[in-house]
């Protein structure tokens, strides 16, 4: 085999063996209560938004809803990177 022939081969095993080892993320869902009442129209947004807050970027929140609650609470859920 020749360099370059050498290069592209190792390059290949190093990609290869990284998409086995970081593949897909797993998403699944987290729940968590907050004060107050959904906002009307935005509700995931707001979900969303508290999540990055509490969570971080890391986390990777998705697709929220927000469920409100008795006295004065709501439920968000979000989809979030598991782990």
């Amino acid at each position: 085999m020749t360099k370059l022939q050498n290069s592209i081969f190792v390059v290949l095993v190093v990609f290869v063996l990284f998409s086995q080892t970081y593949g897909e993320w797993k998403f699944c869902p987290k729940s968590m209560n907050f004060d107050g009442q959904c906002p009307l129209g935005a509700s995931g947004r707001r979900c969303f938004e508290e999540f990055l807050a509490r969570l971080g970027a890391s986390a990777m929140p998705m697709n929220c809803t927000c469920n409100n609650l008795s006295q004065n609470q709501r439920k968000c859920t979000c989809q979030v990177v598991c782990g």
